[in-house]
C-alpha cells in the first residue's frame, strides 16, 4: 500500500502556521529576555549604590563625588601615585568595596572595553553630579532632606537636548558615547542651559534612559533602587515650577 505524501497545500499550510507562531512567540522571547536584562541591570545598581553608602559611612557621611580628579592633577592621588593620566571616577573609588568591575555594564548596553580595569574609565550608569557634587565640593547626607527620594544613579542615555524633551520614555534614540560625560546624569540646571547647536559634545542631554522596554533603573541615596519610566523622573525638566517641589527627584534641598 503507497504511503500518502503531503500536498503543496498541505505544506503551506504547516509553514504558514510556524510563521505565525513564530511572529506570536519571538517578541514573547525578546521581552522575557530584557526582563531578565532589566533584573541583572537592577542588581548592578544595587551593589553600586551599596559601595557607595560604604565609602559615604567611612568618610564621615560625605557623599561620593562622580569626578575625583582631573588628567594629571597633583590633587588626584590615584594619579600620583600610579603616574597614569586618567581622570578618576567614581567607579574607581567604590571598586574597593565591590570589587567587581562587570557591576558597571548594563546588560542591555554594549560599548568598548574597559581600558584601565585598576582605574574604571567606562560605564553604562550615571552618578547624579549634577545637585550632589563632584571633586571635594560634595554635601553629607545630613544636608540632604530627602535621601529616598534623591536620585543617585541611573541607566543613562546621551541624547540631543531636543530629542529628549519630545519624548524621555524612547528607547530609540539611546546613543552611548563612550569618553564624553561617561560617568554622570546631568540635571535640568545643566541640561537647560546648552547651546544649540551644541559646541561642546558634553552639553548634549546626558540623562535617564528609557533602556528596558521604556524604563529606566535608579537607585536613590538612600541606598534602594526601583524602576521608573524616564517621563516620571523628568517633570522639573520640563516644567520649572516643579523644581524643588515633592515630584523633584534630582534637588537635593
Amino acid at each position: 500500500m503507497r504511503k500518502r505524501a503531503f500536498t503543496l497545500i498541505e505544506l503551506l499550510v504547516v509553514i504558514a502556521i510556524i510563521a505565525i507562531l513564530a511572529a506570536i512567540l519571538f517578541p514573547v522571547f525578546a521581552r522575557a529576555r530584557e526582563a531578565a536584562r532589566a533584573t541583572q541591570c537592577r542588581s548592578n545598581l544595587n551593589q553600586i549604590v551599596k559601595g557607595a553608602m560604604m565609602y559615604i559611612q567611612d568618610y564621615d557621611e560625605r557623599i561620593m563625588s562622580s569626578w575625583a580628579g582631573a588628567r594629571n592633577n597633583a590633587a588626584n592621588p590615584y594619579n600620583v601615585v600610579n603616574s597614569v593620566s586618567n581622570d578618576t571616577f567614581w567607579m574607581y573609588l567604590i571598586l574597593p568595596y565591590t570589587k567587581n568591575l562587570g557591576i558597571y555594564n548594563c546588560p542591555s548596553f554594549s560599548g568598548p572595553t574597559e581600558p584601565d580595569p585598576i582605574n574604571p574609565q567606562r560605564t553604562a550608569y550615571g552618578h547624579a553630579h549634577n545637585f550632589l557634587g563632584w571633586g571635594l565640593n560634595t554635601p553629607t547626607l545630613a544636608e540632604v532632606e530627602r535621601p529616598a527620594d534623591t536620585i543617585y544613579f541611573a541607566d543613562r542615555a546621551r541624547r540631543s537636548w531636543a530629542a529628549f524633551v519630545a519624548n524621555p520614555d524612547d528607547e530609540n534614540v539611546i546613543k552611548r558615547t563612550d569618553g564624553d560625560c561617561n560617568a554622570c546624569i546631568r540635571a535640568y540646571t545643566q541640561c537647560t542651559t546648552c547651546p544649540s547647536p551644541y559646541a561642546n559634545p558634553c552639553c548634549e542631554a546626558v540623562t535617564v534612559g528609557a533602556t528596558h522596554s521604556g524604563q529606566a533603573n535608579v537607585a536613590f541615596l538612600d541606598g534602594h533602587v526601583k524602576t521608573f519610566r524616564p517621563s516620571q523622573l523628568t517633570q522639573p525638566f520640563l516644567t520649572p515650577s516643579e523644581r524643588g517641589g515633592p515630584r523633584d527627584m534630582w534637588d537635593r534641598l
